[in-house]
């Protein structure tokens, strides 16, 4: 029993690892072009560092295209600008929408059901929107088309076509795509620039081009038709962007692939333990079947005979394990979609079913192996005699299996303790800001033209403490930009900053604090022309007495209003980044309210209640702050958690075969403990004399666990510009924990082996 519910728990994790990790591989790589599919990108070399930016301007596509024959296809995209609202008849149904040349469904596998692919995107009055969305307005997806439609109340459009839903398996997730040019009408601050970077540029290269020697051909791009120095270009493989985003100084240094590979590790390592378990488990009770074997081999049957039943055995266990894992795995699969933000389903087919056999046979003759050739060469008139006699180095490796067990769980458990504390540090570090009871929503409707009057009424709400505007959420900021010169500006630096753009009292909203100088007040008149920068980016300035003193901000002058204290817009992953504020009205398209801690859900009652009263037919739709805050930390949220499970999982089953491994040890000494007895020792001292060698085991083991476990945690805190310190009491309350653990798991068979009467095991001599 102790065995099957040592390799179910191991199966049933392998199982939802493999799940995991599969539908983690298949993100975006169901486009058919995808060995050609690349995204164009920028390093910027600030000075102190290289900086890797997705984000391009919108003249690069077509400059590229004319002028390099290794690409057949070029286009641009702007992503998620807003949340919009679209309407047809009574329904309106707010969706994401996405910018796009008309090569779009071209170069990407999103099947369009209904319109003609080459004229979907060609005029600048066509819409194409996705399936759920027409059936949402009209009923069906084919109804749908032809039909007009109104964006944001005020523009009409016409379907010019239906795609099919975008599967969760792809990163660009829209509901309706409009033609590019349209952007820059929606929006006339975006402008064609070069300096001015805010496209996304996708490439679909010729057959058989090697993207290493394109790269070198792209690579200055940016200095021959902009003049910058400072920034290169290159383009990598759009199906690897998910798993291999990150970059540092530069250089690709991992990603989510960095998960991918943990997990994956994790989940061989606890079938690993489980394997180790089953074979201590099975040598322990290898008494119970001596005489089955005595038996067989009296009547001729030959050893290698045994080795296959046994293997076959151990084969068949599994099998019955892995349908209970499997059953176990579906039933678990919701709570673990939530764990992960998948929405992951088991299927039967040809993957699965390949992989289930594969994990069977490995884990059936892994496991068995050992087993069977110990059972197997028990000689016939000890195995007749019911006398097992077993020699050390035998004994010796169950022992070096256990120290291997206890081994990977002093591992896990230090890295969930690590984690923790990792995850706590960054959600409970002061920003710089003040998030709490935040709310933010989109401009629809009226307010996208009379904000002013609803602002000033959201006011006089009781509860509201502030409102104020701002481009988009905070976090992750709006764009950054190094078309910026201030006096004492060494020639030739290109500096990257952040920046923000705010309307008057957003500082007020999330209570920032000033360093020096004023934040932007009606009190002084208009304050366009005005700019407040973050300590770090007055530092990375050299400015000495910055209040006061003009910058250039694109080819436009800005007086410093203040300096405001340090804030981050991005996850402690990163350093803190150069950032600026400015006054920009026809950027603001997010509201932003601050709200009472005090009776909070009657005060958003009566903000929703006034929003759809003053802006009837949207409805209410609002995020906190703090939401997006743990969206930057979601990553090591689920890391933090899926640890903790798999560490608990790996701690049971080493326990199980530490248990194993103390019924193996009172067998094989009953008759030393029996004589012991007789000769005067009491139960208590039988007890320390069996507990004590685990105690042995178990320090062994945390001796070889804890300098793993902290190069492990030590290598995974270097990916954050700010981490906690690798304290003692991590490692010391882990090898207390693990002590504790084994003393528990093997004291009840130490006591049972100390009580035995030695009678019943002297008689047999």
């Amino acid at each position: 029993m102790i065995n099957s519910i040592g390799l179910i728990s191991g199966l049933t994790c392998v199982l939802l690892v493999y799940l995991w990790t599969s539908d983690e591989l298949k993100v975006d790589k169901f486009h058919e072009n995808r060995d050609r599919l690349v995204q164009t990108m920028l390093k910027h070399d600030s000075g102190d560092q290289i900086n890797v930016l997705s984000n391009n301007s919108t003249l690069l596509a077509p400059v590229l295209k004319e002028n390099f024959p290794e690409i057949d296809k070029a286009v641009r995209t702007v992503n998620g600008v807003q949340k919009s609202t679209l309407t047809y008849g009574n329904n309106a149904i707010n969706g994401r929408g996405l910018y796009a040349d008309a090569g779009f469904f071209d170069v990407f596998s999103f099947p369009i059901l209904y319109g003609a692919k080459d004229d979907v995107l060609s005029g600048m009055t066509g819409i194409l929107i996705s399936e759920k969305l027409a059936k949402k307005l009209f009923g069906s997806a084919e109804k749908g088309l032809g039909q007009s439609i109104t964006l944001n109340t005020t523009e009409k459009y016409q379907v010019s076509g239906v795609f099919e839903n975008i599967p969760v398996e792809s990163t660009m997730q829209f509901d309706f795509v409009l033609p590019f040019d349209l952007l820059f009408e929606h929006y006339p601050f975006f402008y064609e620039d070069w300096s001015f970077s805010f496209a996304s540029t996708f490439l679909l290269l010729k057959h058989g081009t090697n993207i290493s020697a394109f790269n070198k051909k792209i690579k200055n791009v940016l200095e021959i038709h902009e003049g910058d120095e400072t920034t290169t270009l290159f383009s990598t493989p759009y199906s690897e962007r998910y798993l291999y985003g990150t970059y540092e100084n530069g250089l690709q240094v991992g990603g989510r692939i960095d998960y991918v590979k943990l997990f994956a590790i994790i989940g061989f390592f606890i079938l690993v333990i489980a394997c180790i378990n089953f074979m201590n488990l099975s040598t322990a009770h290898a008494s119970l079947r001596m005489k089955e074997v005595g038996v067989r081999k009296a009547l001729g049957i030959k050893r290698k005979s045994l080795v296959t039943q046994f293997l076959g055995e151990s084969t068949l266990l599994v099998a019955f394990s892995f349908l209970v894992a499997v059953v176990l795995t579906i039933l678990l699969l919701p709570a673990f979609n939530q764990i992960t933000g998948k929405e992951m389903e088991f299927h039967l087919n040809t993957e699965i079913i390949s992989f289930s056999l594969l994990i069977v046979i490995i884990t059936g003759f892994v496991a068995g192996i050992y087993p069977a050739f110990y059972i197997s060469k028990f000689k016939t008139i000890n195995a007749l005699s019911g006398k097992l006699k077993t020699g050390f180095g035998e004994f010796m490796i169950r022992k070096g299996l256990v120290v291997f067990q206890f081994a990977l769980s002093v591992i896990f458990i230090v890295g969930v303790l690590v984690v923790y504390q990792q995850v706590d540090l960054m959600q409970n570090k002061s920003q710089g800001f003040d998030r709490e009871n935040v709310i933010y929503f989109t401009m629809d409707g009226k307010l996208k033209t009379n904000a002013k009057t609803f602002i000033s009424e959201v006011k006089n709400i009781t509860g509201v403490k502030e409102v104020s505007r701002a481009s988009s959420g905070i976090f992750g900021g709006n764009g950054n930009t190094s078309d910026l010169y201030w006096s004492g500006k060494e020639e030739g630096v290109e500096l990257g900053m952040r920046y923000l753009v705010s309307d008057y009292d957003l500082m007020e909203v999330l209570n920032m604090e000033m360093a020096e100088g004023r934040t932007f007040s009606r009190e002084f008149g208009s304050d366009s022309t005005k700019i407040i920068f973050n300590e770090a980016a007055i530092e990375v300035m050299g400015l000495e007495n910055p209040v006061g003193s003009i910058v250039r901000l694109w080819g436009e002058e800005r007086e410093i209003a203040g300096v405001v204290k340090n804030f981050h817009l991005n996850s402690l992953r990163d350093p803190l980044a150069p950032t600026f504020m400015f006054l920009q009205p026809d950027r603001l398209h997010t509201v932003m309210v601050k709200l009472e801690n005090e009776n909070l859900k009657e005060t958003l009652g009566e903000v929703g209640k006034f929003y759809e009263s003053y802006n009837p037919g949207f409805p209410f739709e609002y995020k906190f702050l703090d939401e997006d805050f743990q969206l930057l930390y979601a990553a090591e949220n689920r890391v933090a958690t899926l640890s903790k499970y798999f560490a608990g999982l790996a701690i049971i089953i080493s326990c199980l075969g530490l248990f194993g491994l103390a019924i193996f040890t009172a067998e094989r000494r009953k008759k030393e403990i029996s004589i012991r007895k007789v000769l005067g020792q009491n139960a208590r001292q039988v007890m320390m004399m069996l507990t004590s060698e685990f105690v042995k085991l178990v320090l062994v083991s945390i001796f070889i666990g804890l300098p793993i476990a902290y190069l492990l945690t030590n290598n995974w805190l270097s990916g954050f510009a700010y981490k906690i310190s690798l304290n003692f009491w991590y490692f010391a309350g882990t090898g207390l924990i693990a002590l504790l653990v084994a003393m528990l798991t093997v004291g009840s068979q130490a006591i049972r082996a100390a009580n035995r009467n030695p009678v019943n095991a002297l008689r047999d001599e």
